[in-house]
């Protein structure tokens, strides 16, 4: 049923990038800010030295200070678009994906032979396919979800670790399955 929906778990996916990636350029943009543009220190991670050499220089941000917080508020807003398109899409594929589930139920029980039927309590029947169906939306529509936003955050997190400390980041990676192991067994 999944397969039918390719392209929107393809949409969320991306969407669920772009909510991480954002969330993580926000407080490093800041720290940017703050320590190379107030400060005037040379910037020191290197996603900032390569937008500074290629871009827009810290000079240009240190005379024009009204363009740096525009992007910043440029960023806060794209942020929040994503998290926005990330939760309408999650919600969307979660309730196809039951409502698929739910017709393909509903066509196999009135396809029961009066021989089943009798075998079975009708009441218990209704009430764990109803059960199950709904456990399986909110698995989709929250855990799913959290697991590739976990992901992302990770492993985003990590490359951007290593260009700021990189002994602490690998430092930061030996706990990950540990941490992965009980979020899996958790949830």
């Amino acid at each position: 049923m999944l397969k039918k929906h390719a392209w929107m778990i393809g949409a969320l996916l991306l969407f669920t990038m772009l909510v991480v990636l954002f969330s993580l350029i926000t407080p490093l943009y800041v720290s940017f800010f703050v320590d190379s543009i107030l400060n005037l220190n040379d910037p020191t991670h290197p996603i900032f030295i390569f937008v500074t050499n290629v871009f827009i220089s810290v000079e240009s941000f240190r005379d024009n200070l009204w363009l740096a917080g525009l992007l910043l508020i440029i960023v806060t807003l794209f942020s929040g678009t994503f998290m926005f398109l990330r939760g309408a899409f999650n919600a969307i594929l979660s309730e196809r994906v039951v409502e698929s589930l739910r017709i393909g139920l509903y066509n196999h029980v009135i396809s029961l032979s009066h021989k089943e039927w009798s075998s079975h309590h009708s009441g218990d029947m209704i009430q764990r396919v109803t059960s199950d169906v709904d456990t399986l939306r909110r698995f989709l529509a929250s855990q799913l979800s959290e697991l590739m936003y976990a992901i992302f955050m990770a492993t985003m997190a990590f490359f951007i670790l290593l260009g700021i400390q990189p002994t602490l980041a690998w430092l930061s990676m030996l706990v990950m399955p540990i941490i992965f192991t009980f979020a899996f067994v958790f949830f």
